[in-house]
């Protein structure tokens, strides 16, 4: 704007308008982010903002290097107080999430529950069995007994299938070992059919799958084991042989 009216006063130094985008380009973020409520999702935009704060304390936005030494000592000063003010905010912000949050950690006395209970039950430890007030995801995302019979009955080439609702963590399906057979079957009018050609040993199905309510019938050939993950997406059913 100042080069078009032919007035350089009017013009910002280079580290305003570096800034100024850096501004614009959060903005942007923060409108597009594809979950604003998710921290993982916002790490590049906290970068941005780092580069920002930095801009405001630092001598690039308005105490250039030909300034007296007394002015630039107090820029100097002036920039060690603001980092210092930051890092305070940070530190309370974070203690005071943790005090409204669920609890997402785990003392060591609950971590000692993992190290006493062996292996391989200590990998389908729940939250409930660490501490009453242990947030659901801070222990094993398999059920405890469904973890057991997982690894005791899905043994080396044995087959589990799933639907399409499987809650996006196909992981569960794999015993301690990782020597079982996962199958994809699509959800479908047919599926429990496609679903005995591959000769499974378990399947997984989700509550609205209507083949869920089939698999419950006593002569429908499948006995139900129960949940498999802790947030209850569905069920894993074991089929009668």
């Amino acid at each position: 704007l100042g080069r078009i009216a032919k007035r350089p006063q009017w013009g910002a130094p280079p580290g305003t308008l570096n800034a100024a985008m850096l501004i614009v380009l959060m903005l942007v973020m923060a409108r597009f982010t594809p979950a604003l409520w998710a921290a993982r999702y916002q790490i590049p935009m906290v970068a941005v903002g780092v580069a920002v704060v930095a801009w405001l304390l630092g001598p690039a936005n308005g105490t250039p290097p030909s300034v007296d030494v007394r002015r630039r000592r107090h820029q100097l000063s002036r920039t060690k107080r603001g980092a210092q003010e930051i890092a305070v905010f940070a530190i309370v912000g974070a203690l005071a999430t943790q005090w409204w949050s669920p609890h997402l950690w785990l003392w060591p006395s609950e971590i000692a529950t993992f190290v006493k209970t062996p292996y391989p039950n200590r990998e389908v430890v729940v939250a409930k069995d660490v501490g009453a007030t242990v947030d659901i995801r801070m222990g094993s995302p398999t059920v405890t007994a469904t973890g057991i019979a997982r690894n005791e009955e899905l043994g080396p080439g044995k087959v589990i299938v799933y639907d399409d609702d499987y809650g996006a963590f196909p992981t569960l399906f794999w015993n301690d070992r990782y020597d079982d057979k996962i199958v994809y079957v699509p959800s479908g009018p047919d599926w429990l059919s496609r679903v005995e050609a591959q000769d499974p040993t378990w399947a997984f199905v989700s509550y609205g799958d209507p083949s869920y309510s089939k698999m419950l019938e006593a002569n429908s050939g499948w006995e139900l084991i129960g949940i498999l993950y802790v947030e209850n997406w569905g069920v894993v059913f074991r089929r009668k042989r």
